[in-house]
């Protein structure tokens, strides 16, 4: 009896491990996902940015009047 009770304790802790491991990724694949999240924002800030620039570049010439 005392084998198999070990055994079970054994198991337990092995699950555990496992679900432990398991949050341990979840984790970290959030945190990536975040990162890509930022990464998208900044990308889209630049492209903003170089399309107010092409739009300044191409507009017409302002003439300043005095």
């Amino acid at each position: 009896d005392q084998d198999q009770e070990q055994d079970q304790d054994q198991d337990q802790e092995q699950e555990q491990e496992q679900e432990e491991e398991l949050e341990q990724e979840e984790e970290l694949e959030q945190e990536q996902d975040q990162d890509q999240e930022q990464d998208q924002d900044q990308d889209q800030e630049q492209e903003q940015e170089q399309e107010q620039d092409q739009e300044q570049a191409l507009g017409p010439p302002r003439i300043q009047q005095d």
